[in-house]
This record gives C-alpha cells, sequence and structure tokens, in this order.
C-alpha cells in the first residue's frame, strides 16, 4: 500500500503523538471525545477541568464547566458538551460511567506501554467498544495492539 501523506503530515503526527504521550505521563487522561476543530479529529485530553487538544493545541471548557470559568452561552469561546449522557440517544449514567472507568484503565495502560518502549500511532482502534482508542505498537517487533480490545 502506497501512503498518500506528506512528510509534512509524517512531521505533525510524530509532533502530535510526541504531546500526547508527554502530557498522558503529566497525569492527562484520554477522553472519548475526538476535537471538534474542522481536519483536526485527534483524541481529546482532560486533566481536571481542562480540556486540550494536542493536534490545534486549542483549549475547550464542558459547558458544565463554563460557568464555572466565568464563560457565557454566548461567548464565542470553545464550549462544548463533556457529558455522553446529555447527547441525544447517548448512554445512560451507568454506562457513562462504565465508559469512564474503561477510558481511564485505558489511558493508563497507555502510559505504561510508551514507558516500556511502545509507541502510540496516529491510528484508533476500529474495535465496536474502543471509541477512538488509539492503537499502539511495539518498536522492536512491530506488534500492534489496542489497549481496550
Amino acid at each position: 500500500l502506497m501512503s498518500s501523506a506528506t512528510p509534512e503530515d509524517a512531521d505533525r503526527k510524530r509532533r502530535v503523538v510526541a504531546e500526547t504521550s508527554k502530557l498522558m505521563l503529566d497525569g492527562w487522561k484520554m477522553m472519548e471525545m475526538l476535537c471538534p476543530m474542522p481536519s483536526c479529529n485527534n483524541p481529546l485530553l482532560a486533566k481536571g477541568a481542562e480540556i486540550f487538544c494536542p493536534g490545534c493545541e486549542q483549549r475547550f471548557v464542558t459547558e458544565d464547566n463554563a460557568a464555572a470559568q466565568g464563560f457565557s452561552p454566548n461567548d464565542p469561546a470553545s464550549v462544548m458538551t463533556g457529558d455522553p449522557a446529555a447527547a441525544p440517544g447517548g448512554p445512560d449514567d451507568a454506562e457513562a460511567a462504565a465508559w469512564a472507568v474503561k477510558r481511564d484503565a485505558a489511558s493508563k495502560m497507555m502510559g505504561e506501554k510508551m514507558l516500556s518502549g511502545w509507541t502510540m500511532l496516529a491510528e484508533c482502534c476500529s474495535g465496536p467498544h474502543c471509541h477512538g482508542i488509539p492503537l499502539m505498537r511495539e518498536r522492536k517487533t512491530g506488534d500492534v495492539c489496542c489497549v481496550c480490545c
């Protein structure tokens, strides 16, 4: 297979993966949401009330945290829903809590794998229950895995 990615695309992916790895090792957790910015589509990271996209370097606030941070509903700042249970047809509270536990465990396992020489890929797992979790590759063997499946 031939890749249509340019050298600039490859450099950008490497930068995003390196920044994501650094942030996760610093306590940031990968969220189940992807960046809403056009053509970005990277997983968002959260630490406390902060939400950050390492792909486009944008910061976001959830609707729940917007008022506490001084944003109004008419403010042009990026405000997004951080609660999957609030989405129409979204999961109920039990499902949202179960996904949060799974996401936190995946984030921890990814950090551990990166410390032991694995690389986070720019591709996400297509498994039905993985919700955008990036694939990991072992540098020496080239083995690829998803920490959720």
